[in-house]
């Protein structure tokens, strides 16, 4: 197929050619107008003279001035260059948004675990910093009235000076503390931090590894900040190939490692819902001018409000009813299932925990990992699924059927 620029080159007519062969013989002999003599000068010509050697001038052909024309393979050679080059500012963008991003969210750890801090301890502290690539001795000042600003426009985070004693702080440390995104990027960035401090330590903290996509998380957010729409490609499991849409992102959310995106997408304006993107299946993004305007009637809350993790195929709350050994109920406690979780009975050999749920594939599955020392007692469509399950494990691993 031949490419924009091939047309363009191939175009490029014969008047043109010799027009740009007159305007380089006409510049070649305006410089030689300096080498003769004062009495030879053009200016020193009337108008008629010089309009009569103008006409009378022979001006080189085409192939007279040599003009090559670049072939296909050059064409394309310099298409695909051009292409090239727009992918690797793409991709220089999203570095410098990502680097943003780690700096904002430095200040605001910074801030936090100091409790109280002055700007010089904040460009002391900065200096010394493992994420200071320039080596800056100072945070500089723009830079943190400006930092501080977006970070309050982005997170809802606000950094307040106290003047008497002309130090930062954070405001609405309840907030920060009772969990939420805010939580979520102090304890992320903190841990990352440490362990960046920590050096030859690295080899001896292990992580649990976490799917690709979170290089879209800086470009999403700001998308979403300024409400512009997002080009996505996307790869769904069921499909051969992906599939590139535009799309309206309404919010984030981590379930199991996993960021999810939950966006309209254009392709599907009949869909009341919004739909749930995993991150780590988006092959690429890039955010587009195309403006779009955040539903007033969606809250990200009261969408998952039900649900436990992303999963909406059942989205009608009831009341489920489950019972579990001591020993297991501590690991329930002290990591929750659902937000709706609430402890009716407690004594040495069992506890009972309801939730107010949507019952969906996700969440018995969640419940099905606990084995034999869990037991659903509401709802008795759901007991009578586990006990049915219960029979089919039992055939599975039935003696008789191992010897057959």
């Amino acid at each position: 197929m031949w490419s924009v620029s091939r047309l363009i080159i191939i175009k490029s007519t014969r008047s043109e050619a010799e027009f740009f062969t007159q305007s380089s013989q006409h510049g070649a002999k305006r410089s030689s107008l300096h080498k003769v003599p004062n009495t030879e000068r053009s200016e020193d010509k009337d108008p008629y003279t010089k309009r009569s050697e103008v006409l009378n001038t022979k001006f080189p052909t085409r192939s007279e001035a040599k003009i090559k024309i670049p072939t296909r393979s050059e064409a394309e050679f310099f298409t695909r260059s051009s292409q090239h080059g727009a992918k690797r500012s793409s991709f220089d963008h999203m570095a410098a948004q990502n680097k943003l991003f780690q700096r904002l969210i430095w200040l605001v750890d910074t801030i936090y675990s100091a409790g109280h801090i002055t700007r010089e301890e904040i460009d002391r502290r900065w200096a010394n910093s493992v994420y200071n690539d320039e080596h800056a001795s100072r945070y500089g000042e723009r830079n943190f009235h400006r930092h501080k600003d977006t970070i309050y426009e982005m997170f809802g985070i606000e950094i307040v000076c106290n003047r008497s004693t002309k130090e930062y702080s954070l405001a609405s440390l309840g907030d920060m503390e009772n969990g939420g995104i805010r939580s979520w990027l102090i304890d992320t960035f903190a841990i990352n931090n440490m362990v960046n401090l920590a050096g030859d330590m690295k080899k001896r903290i292990l992580f649990e590894p976490i799917p690709e996509g979170t290089r879209f998380l800086s470009p999403i957010v700001s998308a979403m900040r300024e409400g512009r729409q997002l080009f996505v490609t996307y790869q769904r499991f069921e499909k051969p190939l992906p599939h590139s849409f535009l799309l309206a992102p309404y919010c984030l959310k981590v379930f199991k490692q996993r960021w999810y995106l939950v966006g309209k997408p254009e392709d599907h304006p009949e869909e009341d819902s919004p739909r749930i993107y995993a991150l780590d299946r988006m092959k690429d993004i890039c955010a587009t001018d195309k403006p779009f305007h955040m539903p007033k009637d969606f809250n990200p809350s009261r969408f998952f409000a039900a649900q436990f993790g992303v999963d909406r195929s059942v989205t009608h709350a009831e009341r489920v009813l489950i019972k579990v050994t001591a020993a297991t109920s501590n690991y329930i406690r002290t990591l929750p299932i659902h937000g709706s979780q609430v402890e009716l009975e407690r004594n040495e050999q069992y506890s009972i925990f309801c939730f107010r749920i949507a019952p969906t594939y996700d969440f018995i599955q969640e419940l099905r990992k606990h084995g034999a020392t869990l037991e659903v007692l509401e709802p008795e469509y759901l007991r009578e699924e586990f006990r049915q399950e219960s029979t089919r494990l039992g055939l599975l691993y039935s003696t008789e059927k191992k010897h057959q």
